[in-house]
């Protein structure tokens, strides 16, 4: 049989098909981790360095109890108490840049940042009050370490790259994980449509919410593979990874006990029992399953003992009742949509709409495709577990915490349930759809590539045009009177390596197979375990 090229020898056919076969190999887990780690700590990193110090929701509250943990200052009665904690001056000085919080016209060089390069009191060291005092000491251990080593700007962007690595770490871990399950290409596209900006925003803050809402991705994916696609033989190891993964998501923020019981609850109900109970029922589960029981019963005991989730003065407004409350949040459903796409500084800063369609694009298809080609029980659990997580929860908890908070909610609290619904929509995608034509889901992954990383640098410089310019400015940015400690020519690098390192993980993570099976009950062949275990 000849070619039906006439250029193109019989030779030259074979090594064209090899080279396209050896393209088309999806990357290992171990590849997978690694480049998706170092796209979204270079994502991250940027994040940090564009925007300015505190121009993120309550920044300088968590600073003051990083740096009041990073010296041990914990469980003693002055900070759990009185919320009073006792700090090096330069990070109580940092609340300068506060200057132009809520006013997205007014750019950060007219904020007079003399004053944290001074020293008033006689030893260095304040005593001043954080909001953030009584909350669960992990987040704040893991990222306040470069406190001990200098009391300046520079230890504050640290604390933030810091973060950002932390959180990068667990989305990775989340990608190796759908890697594993060897999602297809349509599959993964959906799994990874909840990234979206505010998530890489927080990330690069101190904020707890960094650790909370990458966690959570890892746990929705680690959840999912263990009990959709592990062999026993890999059992143990694996639930060691999510005991890890689910008691650092526990002991990260006040409402997370709460979030990992509802998780738990939508991964199991995805599948027959008979799939989950085999994991609960081997024997090699057994121990990870007690250690994550009793990290997030300790986690529970912070939060009651130290009565995070509740203020010493309580709101008086008698309007305020529960039924006026879940109406106010039922109209606000907009709004916190927008939250949790992005909507930055101070949330004062929006992502235009245009940004915030394009990158909800594939989330809203995952849906619509969920619907076409699931089961009706599929359809139940994706479409119920997206409706009261991201709606009936926020308006309960709203409705029942407000009295004594205040109007205070917010889209971010529920981005760690809104970045795992696409999660189980992507193994219903993965048992459901067949594999499509190669060529289809190459143009299919680039373009969501293309529109996720697009979004995500756009994102970076909308915040930094804000505060560089004013938001309603033009955009020659060499007319700023401040800039960041990253060249601009820099970021412009580093958009460019995330964008590509995106790229590859979208084009390389999906696996052209049959549909997902479930793994207790298929026989593989040799290479069939290494697609589906990435062993």
């Amino acid at each position: 049989m000849h070619s039906s090229h006439p250029l193109i020898s019989r030779s030259d056919t074979s090594q064209v098909s090899s080279l396209r076969e050896k393209n088309a190999h999806p990357l290992s887990p171990r590849a997978v981790f690694w480049i998706a780690f170092l796209a979204f700590f270079l994502l991250t990193s940027a994040w940090s360095l564009a925007n300015p110090l505190m121009a993120s929701p309550d920044e300088q509250s968590h600073l003051k109890k990083a740096a009041a943990t990073a010296y041990g200052q914990v469980f003693d009665q002055k900070i759990l108490i009185d919320r009073v904690v006792d700090i090096p001056e330069v990070y109580a000085d940092a609340e300068v840049y506060l200057c132009n919080a809520f006013q997205p016209e007014v750019p950060i060089s007219t904020c007079d940042d003399a004053l944290i390069h001074t020293t008033d009191s006689p030893n260095g060291w304040v005593e001043v009050p954080t909001p953030a005092a009584r909350y669960n000491p992990v987040y704040y251990a893991l990222i306040s370490w470069p406190a001990l080593f200098s009391h300046s700007v520079a230890s504050i962007y640290a604390m933030r790259i810091v973060s950002g690595l932390i959180a990068s770490f667990f989305l990775a871990l989340g990608l190796r994980a759908l890697r594993q399950s060897a999602l297809p290409p349509i599959a993964i596209i959906a799994a990874t449509a909840g990234i979206t900006p505010m998530t890489a925003f927080l990330a690069s803050s101190i904020n707890p919410q960094s650790l909370e809402i990458s966690s959570a991705f890892a746990v929705w994916c680690l959840l999912l593979l263990i009990i959709r696609a592990t062999r026993p033989e890999d059992l143990g190891r694996r639930m060691w990874l999510l005991a890890f993964t689910a008691s650092v998501f526990a002991n990260s923020r006040g409402l997370t006990p709460f979030f990992l019981a509802l998780i738990v609850v939508c991964a199991i109900a995805l599948q027959p029992w008979s799939m989950t109970w085999r994991v609960i029922r081997d024997k090699r589960s057994w121990a990870p399953i007690a250690v994550t029981t009793l990290a997030t019963a300790a986690a529970s005991l912070w939060i009651v003992g130290t009565g995070v989730l509740t203020t010493s003065e309580p709101v008086s407004d008698p309007s305020l009742t529960p039924l006026w409350l879940a109406m106010y949040t039922l109209r606000m459903t907009d709004t916190y949509l927008q939250h949790a796409v992005g909507s930055f500084g101070w949330l004062h800063v929006p992502l235009p709409l245009f940004a915030v369609v394009l990158f909800l694009s594939a989330y809203v298809a995952s849906m619509v495709l969920v619907y076409m080609y699931g089961t009706r029980r599929d359809r139940i659990v994706v479409f119920v577990s997206l409706v009261f997580t991201c709606l009936v929860v926020p308006v309960a908890l709203h409705a029942s915490q407000a009295r004594s908070l205040g109007i205070m909610w917010q889209g971010r609290y529920i981005l760690p349930m809104f970045i795992g619904i696409p999660v189980l929509a992507a193994f219903v995608l993965a048992k459901r759809m067949g594999s499509a034509p190669a060529a289809r889901d190459r143009r299919l992954t680039t373009a969501w590539a293309l529109i996720f990383s697009g979004v995500h640098c756009f994102a970076v410089l909308v915040e930094l045009h804000r505060h560089m310019l004013g938001m309603s400015a033009g955009w020659d940015l060499r007319r700023s009177e401040w800039f960041p400690p990253i060249p601009l020519w820099l970021l412009g690098i580093v958009f460019l390596l995330f964008t590509l390192a995106i790229c590859v993980l979208m084009n390389r993570m999906g696996v052209r197979r049959p549909p997902l099976q479930d793994a207790h009950a298929t026989t593989h062949t040799h290479s069939g375990q290494e697609a589906l275990t990435g062993e």
